[in-house]
């Protein structure tokens, strides 16, 4: 006895053709298969095609970013797996500014105040770091990554990581200028990891 062909037509195809990548003669073939009213393949495709226009609705969907920073700080990413594992140059600490309104013991103990800033020296590495104060409880940290005296080091496309205890508060990835921006909800202290020369230079300070 004969077999009869499968009158039906694959997941993948179905996937293809709601998104238009089908060829030509499939989606014709498929779309008179539909007007033929078969009820599993009719099934299939409103699925398919309720899933696909869902995800695009939501792709479009401009989230304020301070919707996306309240939800990190609830659900802090997980840091790159051997991030912690990786060689550190510990930064030492060569200038720290207040502003003068703080008050004066404010000045001597903390770097916390609105506009403060801070230069490192690692090996062949300058960091010059400000915190500024953001809408809310946020915080934003604005840094620039230099190379040293005679240094010929890239500071462009570095990977930047704020780090407050075990938990990854943000990321950043430098410009061509050294420079990048995170914002973050301050969490006592903190580490800045910045991935150099392919070692995890880590500047730990407080803010």
């Amino acid at each position: 006895m004969e077999t009869l062909p499968n009158p039906h037509f694959e997941l993948s195809q179905w996937i293809d053709y709601v998104r238009e990548l089908a060829d030509v003669s499939l989606a014709s073939a498929m779309r008179d298969h539909l007007a033929r009213s078969c009820p599993e393949c009719a099934r299939t495709y409103q699925q398919f095609s309720a899933a696909y226009f869902s995800a695009r609705a939501l792709a479009a969907v401009d989230v304020p970013s301070q919707t996306v920073a309240r939800a990190k700080a609830v659900f802090p990413p997980r840091p790159p797996r051997g991030l912690f594992d990786m060689p550190s140059l510990l930064a030492k600490l060569v200038f720290q500014s207040v502003p003068d309104l703080a008050p004066a013991g404010l000045r001597a103990a903390s770097c916390s105040q609105p506009g403060s800033h801070r230069a490192y020296e690692a090996g062949e590495y300058r960091l010059n770091v400000r915190e500024e104060p953001a809408p809310g409880d946020l915080r934003v940290l604005i840094g620039q990554v230099q190379p040293g005296e005679g240094s010929q080091q890239k500071v462009s496309g570095l990977p930047v990581f704020l780090i407050g205890g075990k938990q990854l508060l943000g990321r950043a990835m430098t410009n061509e200028f050294g420079e990048f921006q995170l914002e973050f909800h301050r969490r006592g202290k903190l580490r800045l990891l910045i991935a150099a020369s392919d070692v995890y230079t880590n500047l730990e300070f407080e803010l």
